[in-house]
């Protein structure tokens, strides 16, 4: 089986300006992604789709392949499936190679390693599952405002941590 991992990795975040090229724990952000990614035996390739030349550069420095990004799919608006279909979509015209699933490891989540990746892709190899994400529990209150400016709980009764099923982020 051939599997293709796509990472994305704009230059233009808004929340944290350059932050798939800040270290976390001595180490870029890219770079923690694609050492995992790289890490699991499972995976035929490693591509980065960016806009960015400095990203860029830094993919290829981890020993990832890259996709340049056109600026119409980098901005804020832009779904990670359209990035997605256009990373495999050029990476299938200039190289001839076809995959039988994708993996779309996110900078954002720094703490994935081979291990998780190898039980997602097994996962849904061996049963009737076509796609998977990964979650993690939290008992974080969540709020919105109402139109006259008010809070509102969102989906659950504010009670202790214990008393509330978990929700997933």
């Amino acid at each position: 089986m051939r599997v293709l991992a796509v990472v994305p990795a704009r230059g233009g975040s808004k929340g944290i300006p350059n932050k798939n090229i800040l270290p976390i724990g001595g180490r870029p952000l890219l770079g923690r992604t694609i050492k995992a990614v790289r890490s699991c035996c499972l995976i035929s390739d490693v591509l980065v789709t960016t806009d960015d030349n400095i990203i860029a550069d830094l993919a290829r420095q981890f020993g990832a392949e890259v996709v340049e990004r056109p600026q119409v799919l980098a901005e804020d608006y832009v779904t990670s499936e359209a990035v997605l279909l256009h990373a495999c979509e050029s990476w299938e015209q200039r190289t001839g190679l076809y995959y039988d699933l994708l993996l779309l490891p996110q900078n954002t989540s720094p703490f994935h390693d081979a291990a998780d990746m190898e039980r997602i892709i097994c996962k849904i190899a061996s049963g009737p599952f076509n796609s998977c994400i990964t979650v993690v529990p939290t008992s974080r209150y969540f709020w919105s405002t109402e139109e006259d400016g008010t809070a509102a709980m969102v989906h659950q009764k504010r009670a202790p941590r214990q008393q509330r099923s978990p929700l997933y982020e």
